[in-house]
């Protein structure tokens, strides 16, 4: 690995989690949402792991480049 590959993955970290953040924060409001309804609290506890893991999936694919990446 050389020094100029540094910057490219820095940057990669940076685009998949401004690609991912919307999601994160849809899916965040979406469980604050369904709390100040008066709904049961422990459907937020159960519909939070599913948003973090998608989101956490679609973060290392961004930032693998499996998705919108160079095509090597």
């Amino acid at each position: 690995m050389t020094t100029l590959d540094a910057p490219a993955r820095r940057s990669g970290r940076r685009r998949a989690a401004i690609a991912v953040a919307p999601f994160l924060a849809i899916g965040l409001f979406d469980v604050l949402l369904l709390l100040s309804q008066g709904i049961d609290p422990l459907w937020g506890v159960a519909i939070l792991p599913p948003i973090l893991f998608t989101t956490a999936l679609a973060w290392l694919a961004v930032r693998s480049g499996f998705v919108g990446g160079d095509g090597r």
